[in-house]
């Protein structure tokens, strides 16, 4: 994008320079925050009592909506995810692991397992590199068959 095209999005205003953001005919304006006191605008967007100490998705809308500075997502997940009081208040939100339960099989052959292991090194015996293994559920049965391939 050429500059000339760029520079229609940005206005002097008293002073301080301001991105100029159209939407709908409507001018939004937001003013340009230099690097040096970037921390400290994240700061007062993601620590006040107002912010409560959003995620990072929405402490990078606040500051969009906000002000204007280059890569916020950036910077905003780096300050969030170094927060102190977001780390100890940080919940994992997953569900938790389920009960082990053993399968019940109630006759021979009813329920089996298969799997297959491999590739092991070549047997000297029969060639074979791969492991076919079944296990009947009931009895515990257990067959283990060679395979080459």
């Amino acid at each position: 994008m050429p500059i000339r095209n760029r520079a229609a999005n940005y206005e002097i205003i008293d002073g301080l320079l301001f991105y100029m953001k159209t939407t709908n005919e409507n001018h939004e304006y937001r003013p340009i925050i230099p690097a040096s006191i970037s921390l400290n605008v994240l700061e007062e967007l993601h620590d006040c009592a107002i912010s409560a100490h959003l995620g990072i998705r929405k402490t990078v809308q606040r500051v969009r909506e906000a002000v204007f500075f280059p890569e916020p997502q950036k910077f905003t997940r780096a300050y969030v995810q170094s927060c102190s009081t977001c780390q100890l208040n940080n919940y994992v939100n997953f569900r938790p692991a389920g009960f082990l339960n053993s399968i019940k099989s109630e006759f021979p052959n009813q329920i089996i397992g298969i799997d297959l292991l491999g590739p092991y090194p070549q047997s000297k015996f029969n060639k074979s590199r791969y492991l076919l293994v079944i296990v009947d559920h009931f009895n515990k049965w257990l067959e283990l068959i060679p395979l080459k391939r």
